[in-house]
């Protein structure tokens, strides 16, 4: 069962008034290889589709706060557990706070660490802004080290803790630091650490205005954010990607009908796009009928809001097999065979696209809006 739609903000409050957003911090990056991880970890534990949905959600927050210091709000209050989950939408913490407690599965996966001592400001230009005693108080740190090796992070970014700044430590409050952004592959040698702050290849980069929207919609959440930001990580990669239900469903954890739910929400409001390729109802032995192809919409400003200007999803079209190879026509590209991946449940997969190669689809498992039949009782 979904969550309870609830958003604790609108737009303005949640931009200005609790994450205080400026000009010039408007992105973070997240690791492509998140989405895999994130399967991975939940796959034994029975969630429904919200809770892998919440922890990519979460980890998105917390790169951001880390990243840009955000960890107090316009009128003073601490972004503590409580206020954190308001903004993913939630009222208490308590049935998510697994994913990111001190030793919960977030740490445990190794893309957070619970820490006391947080992120006060962080500068481009340290030549202007650093005041002469702050080398001093750095210490031997991941910061220090590199500035005397005359190496900097991405975008001459210095991110300076509490303890760096001489300010006090809170000894109750904890928050998460995001792993990934110093050392994205387990590197016992801090010298060859490399994060997301320092090297952004194979990452996909989330504008917070879309976090924003999603967080203050009701119907969105941390589920169609999540969504979005696959589809995004995916169009970074192919410009526009093809993808079946049990392609998506196998990649992102979701289940199929929170899927094509969120699928719906999203293009209503003009977030995605999906071309919505005919079901063919007599498909000849052997031939391949092609997957949906997705595109994402990543300027805000052209997202819908207002209801009445919704898009119209189209209703599901089925045709015969002589309409659709003229107007679609069957897959015919040839795979290499080391493209191919087995996966557990015998199902083949494409390991560039990450399409699931289906030989043979059984009508009755698909959903009823994407033309399957309707399941009664």
């Amino acid at each position: 069962m979904a969550r309870k739609e609830k958003s604790f903000f609108t737009f303005k409050e949640l931009k200005h008034d609790i994450l205080r957003v400026q000009e010039k911090e408007q992105y973070v990056y997240i690791p492509n290889e998140t989405f895999k991880d994130l399967v991975e970890a939940f796959k034994d534990l029975g969630k429904t589709s919200v809770h892998i949905a919440t922890a990519y959600s979460a980890l998105y927050l917390s790169n951001y706060q880390w990243r840009y210091a955000k960890y107090v709000t316009e009128d003073g209050r601490n972004i503590t557990d409580k206020l954190y989950y308001n903004i993913l939408g939630f009222g208490k913490p308590d049935t998510y706070n697994y994913i990111t407690k001190k030793g919960g599965l977030l740490e445990e996966i190794g893309y957070i660490e619970k820490v006391k001592d947080k992120p006060c400001m962080y500068t481009y230009d340290e030549d202007e802004y650093l005041p002469k005693d702050v080398m001093e108080r750095m210490g031997d740190t991941h910061y220090k080290k590199r500035w005397l090796q005359g190496k900097k992070p991405l975008k001459e970014t210095l991110i300076f803790l509490e303890s760096q700044m001489g300010e006090t430590i809170s000894k109750t409050w904890t928050v998460n630091k995001p792993i990934k952004m110093y050392d994205r592959y387990n590197d016992e040698d801090e010298a060859d650490q490399i994060g997301t702050l320092d090297d952004i290849d194979n990452t996909h980069r989330v504008d917070v205005d879309v976090f924003i929207f999603c967080m203050t919609t009701p119907e969105l959440g941390v589920e169609a954010f999540y969504l979005w930001s696959f589809l995004k990580h995916k169009c970074d990669m192919f410009k526009t990607y093809d993808c079946s239900l049990d392609s998506m469903v196998e990649q992102t954890g979701m289940t199929k009908n929170r899927i094509v739910d969120n699928l719906k929400e999203l293009e209503k409001r003009n977030m995605i796009t999906n071309d919505h390729k005919p079901y063919c109802l007599n498909r000849p032995e052997g031939k391949k009928t092609k997957a949906n192809t997705y595109g994402v919409i990543k300027n805000v400003n052209n997202f819908i809001s207002n209801e009445e200007d919704f898009n119209v999803i189209p209703e599901p079209r089925k045709v015969d097999k002589t309409t659709y190879e003229i107007e679609i026509g069957w897959v015919t590209e040839e795979i290499n065979e080391e493209d191919i991946e087995v996966l557990g449940d015998g199902r083949k997969v494409n390991k560039v696209t990450g399409e699931i190669i289906v030989e043979d689809m059984d009508r009755d498992e698909l959903p009823e809006a994407f033309g399957g039949k309707q399941k009664l009782g």
